[in-house]
């Protein structure tokens, strides 16, 4: 597995928690594509910093806080699989939401390209053409 990609995606997850999207985009493909599980409300494919931006702080606008910690990393050929956990904190409740994502990143030139988010890591597996 690449150190560099895997500490480039260790990277975007800090600056995402920090709500840093300059960081966070700071070595992405100027196309880089977002795709939400698509049992999200508003899942589409977002290209683009700004796309992806506005994406992001339109779903989180309910949270003071939003920590995002990758939890393993996997190289499936030529994409990253990562399982993270995500922390919620809701502005109007002392609560704690957290659940469990996986991402497939695909990496072009060791930057990101395109990542997309699944709810269940054998989802991911079967996206990447992988079986357990």
């Amino acid at each position: 597995m690449s150190r560099p990609d895997i500490q480039n995606l260790t990277a975007v997850y800090a600056a995402v928690s920090r709500g840093d999207w300059d960081e966070a985009f700071r070595d992405a493909d100027p196309e880089f594509e977002f795709r939400p599980p698509e049992q999200n409300p508003i899942a589409a494919t977002y290209r683009g910093r700004e796309a992806i931006r506005g994406f992001f702080e339109d779903l989180w606008a309910a949270f003071d806080q939003v920590v995002i910690r990758p939890e393993e990393f996997t190289q499936l050929d030529d994409r990253i699989l990562v399982t993270l956990l995500m922390e919620l904190h809701p502005s109007d409740s002392p609560a704690k939401v957290e659940m469990r994502l996986v991402h497939l990143w695909t990496m072009r030139d060791g930057k990101p390209a395109r990542c997309d988010v699944f709810l269940e890591r054998r989802h991911a597996l079967e996206a990447a053409g992988v079986t357990e």
